[in-house]
């Protein structure tokens, strides 16, 4: 139970074994896992038993991501931050796509640790073609349909949304294949 700028919070928080939670998921891991574990990753750090040293782990059959554990000052401002982005997405569509901004943060930190090649994608190109992946693809999505008729990478905002909340993840995730 914890309050989060006026808001009660109430909700179970675990399993954990020792100070680290984890969440196995029976398919590829993809982005709404991430956000979800990353989400309740700032909460076990804000409110779980072991406030700022907690770990979280979430798990796809292909590969995972390990959170670090985070103070619960940091947490708060993104755990804010995120507070935000949903007050906002209450008003109005917001632009923004987990799984292929999952497929540009991989890119992104290809990029980051290992020697570029000539043909290498950039992340937004991933992101648009996860985004445009006939099996499964955010783009074909009903909803996303109806409300982005037009390549919604072209929008203004989508970008800066998809990466401020990418980044949160890459600045305490760590991926294992």
């Amino acid at each position: 139970k914890g309050s989060l700028q006026g808001i009660e919070i109430n909700g179970e928080i675990g399993p954990f074994f020792e100070n680290t939670y984890f969440s196995f998921q029976s398919s590829k891991l993809k982005g709404r896992n991430c956000m979800e574990g990353f989400i309740l990753h700032l909460f076990h750090n804000l409110y779980g038993p072991a406030p700022g040293n907690s770990k979280t782990v979430v798990a796809g059959i292909d590969k995972s991501i390990s959170f670090a554990p985070v103070s619960p000052n940091r947490g708060e401002e993104i755990l804010a931050q995120f507070l935000e982005f949903y007050f906002k997405g209450l008003a109005e569509p917001l632009p923004f796509f987990p799984n292929a901004s999952l497929a540009w943060l991989e890119q992104t930190i290809k990029h980051e640790t290992t020697k570029k090649r000539k043909n290498s994608r950039e992340p937004i190109d991933c992101a648009r073609k996860n985004w445009e992946n006939d099996r499964g693809g955010e783009g074909n999505e009903f909803a996303n349909q109806l409300i982005y008729s037009k390549d919604p990478w072209e929008l203004p905002g989508t970008i800066e949304l998809n990466e401020t909340v990418m980044v949160f993840i890459h600045e305490l995730g760590e991926f294992v294949t």
